[in-house]
């Protein structure tokens, strides 16, 4: 009974032998290139970054491929480990994978060589996820994979140029800007802009990104249609929240109605919730805006008769208008004084200077047009008005004679 046993064992174990050996083990390598559809050239640009995932089972690359939910996050692809390779394309969108293993029990070219299928998914953020397949075969890298990828999302270069209604050219001001870029689609309308900011000076170039097409009722959508997406986009631009840091806010440009009023009355803020269609890629916008605080100009010239020597000595102040429209701002004082004409000894009596100047400044948050107004008054020692002058920015000097 034992030997007959033994017999039994010795068999199966010879028979388990002789199947094994009938498995071959094989490995290949495979490659290509993931070009851009789009590509206008006569050899298409290829698109680096492009992740390359290969699988020997197709059960296992579709499985991963319904993993990714374009409906969700354009970038949400997070594949099982049941690929057998990986890697990513170069900057000329080529790629590589050397070595994938299989195992065959009936070999196509006998014990010694074989061909198996490999299946691909390609996957980048501006063109989703992609299924693909190819050949290979056994102790040999083929690298005739090639590919066109169409995006389904946009980048724009938006070009931001921040203009002064006063001068008509850049801003030396520097500006907080913050782009709002919907993201919404048919499949997520639930999804938040996604907010581009930046502080610029004169101008400034922000890179965008949206949902590339609208699906038949006009909604953006991943999924690849004839019809492309033509965003709105909201801009808010100010410098800061702090009125005391403001000295520059965001304005309309209409010059033919002269009106350059402020986009809102709140003093930090500049411009809420202006909007944009993006026409064009890339895509330019003028931002203009004005000043809203001023340096006070000099003051200078005489009072009374220049002739008589009397009107030296006199004290003469100069007051500017507040918030209540009461002359309770101090804006200097001066003694006039006799000044000499020429060689001969000649005097010019009541002569004045030193009153204003870039030491003072006054604040104007409401004027409509290119230039803020501003009033001041000359006033004696004891309150007697002199002369009421309504001033503006585009002068930064004033000779006056009263």
């Amino acid at each position: 009974m034992i030997k007959r046993f033994l017999i039994s064992l010795t068999f199966i174990f010879a028979a388990g032998v002789i199947f094994s050996g009938c498995t071959s083990i094989f490995s290949g390598g495979t490659g290509g290139i993931v070009v851009d559809a789009d590509s206008k050239n006569t050899t298409k640009t290829g698109i680096a970054n492009v992740d390359v995932f290969a699988y020997m089972n197709r059960s296992d690359r579709d499985n991963d491929f319904n993993r990714w939910n374009k409906g969700t996050k354009a970038e949400a692809f997070k594949p099982s480990s049941d690929y057998y390779g990986r890697t990513t394309t170069g900057t000329d969108g080529t790629w590589t994978i050397n070595k994938l293993v299989w195992k065959e029990n009936k070999p196509d070219f006998g014990k010694d060589a074989d061909y198996t299928v490999v299946y691909l998914i390609y996957y980048h953020s501006d063109y989703g996820c992609e299924k693909d397949e190819t050949v290979i075969i056994s102790d040999s890298t083929s690298s005739n994979t090639y590919k066109e990828l169409t995006s389904i999302v946009k980048r724009s270069n938006i070009t931001l140029n921040f203009i002064d209604a006063k001068t008509s050219a850049q801003t030396s001001e520097s500006v907080y800007a913050e782009l709002f870029v919907p993201q919404k689609t048919d499949s997520n309308p639930d999804a938040n802009d996604i907010v581009y900011s930046g502080v610029y000076t004169g101008s400034g170039t922000i890179s965008i990104r949206y949902p590339r097409y609208l699906n038949e009722n006009g909604v953006p959508t991943y999924t690849k249609t004839d019809k492309e997406n033509v965003p709105q986009i909201r801009v808010n631009y100010y410098q800061a929240k702090e009125a005391e840091n403001v000295t520059w806010k965001a304005c309309k440009q209409n010059i033919a109605e002269n009106d350059f009023s402020f986009y809102t009355t709140e003093v930090g803020r500049g411009c809420a919730g202006l909007t944009k269609t993006l026409e064009d890629s890339p895509y330019s916008l003028t931002l203009v805006g004005k000043a809203v605080k001023f340096e006070m100009p000099s003051f200078s010239g005489t009072w009374g008769d220049t002739t008589l020597a009397e009107r030296d000595g006199l004290h003469l102040l100069l007051k500017g208008k507040d918030s209540q429209g009461n002359y309770s701002i101090d804006l200097g004082e001066t003694y006039t004084v006799a000044q000499n004409r020429g060689n001969n000894g000649s005097q010019t009596h009541g002569y004045f200077s030193g009153l204003g100047g870039a030491s003072f400044e006054w604040r104007d948050y409401a004027y409509t047009g290119r230039n803020s107004e501003y009033k001041v008054r000359f006033e004696q020692e004891d309150g007697t008005v002199i002369k009421e002058l309504t001033i503006s920015n585009d002068k930064n000097e004033y000779v006056l004679t009263f």
